[in-house]
Order: structure tokens, then sequence, then C-alpha cells
């Protein structure tokens, strides 16, 4: 078995439940960072523009943080994303040595809605 294999046998048995309080707390903290500089980013001009291009070119369903406008998840999460760097404070991993829930939030956020 490869590492790949051993890996997808573990996310696949992966429940709630069974991960420890600390990872749940550490991810709790991650999104609601997370959530609080895309809702910062939002603000700014060049990234209200782009909502605002956003709603006009792809109308939908999802919503837009701090933006009347709905609009598809794909644009949803360009938005979001966008926002969530525009201020530079989203989280980092000195390990990964990298910005990985701004990455996989925005796209979470959209698809859950």
């Amino acid at each position: 078995m490869d590492d790949l294999d051993r890996l997808t046998q573990f996310i696949s048995r992966l429940t709630y439940e069974s991960l420890p309080e600390s990872v749940v707390a550490r991810a709790k903290e991650v999104l609601q960072d997370t959530v609080g500089v895309i809702l910062g980013g939002m603000a700014e001009p060049e990234v209200a523009a782009l909502a605002e291009y956003a709603a006009a070119k792809a109308p939908g369903p999802m919503t837009l943080f701090g933006h009347p406008g709905k609009v598809t998840a794909p644009w949803a999460a360009l938005v979001h994303g966008t926002a969530g760097t525009t201020l530079e404070m989203d989280e980092g991993h000195a390990f990964a040595r990298g910005h990985a829930a701004i990455h996989a939030v925005p796209p979470a956020l959209a698809l859950a809605q």
C-alpha cells in the first residue's frame, strides 16, 4: 500500500467525533479568521467593483458577504477568495509555507450554501 492509499483510507474512515478536540478548536479558529478577513476585504473598492461585476455577469443563488447581489458558486468563491487575500491578513501555515484556508474556505462556503 502506498502513501496515497493510506491517506485515502484514513480520510474515508474519519468522522467528526473521532477528531481531537484541539483539531476542532483550531479548525473553528481558522474558519472564523478566514471569514473575518473576507468581510474586511469586501469593503475594499477593488473587491466591491469585482462583486458588482460578478453580480451583473453571473447572477445566481449564492450570497456575497456584505453585498446585495447574488452570484453563481464559482463567482462567489472567486470574489470571496479575492477579498480574503486583499488585506493580506489571511491565516498562514508555517510548516506548509502557505495560506491553505483562503483557498479552501471560499469554495466550500459557496458549495455549502
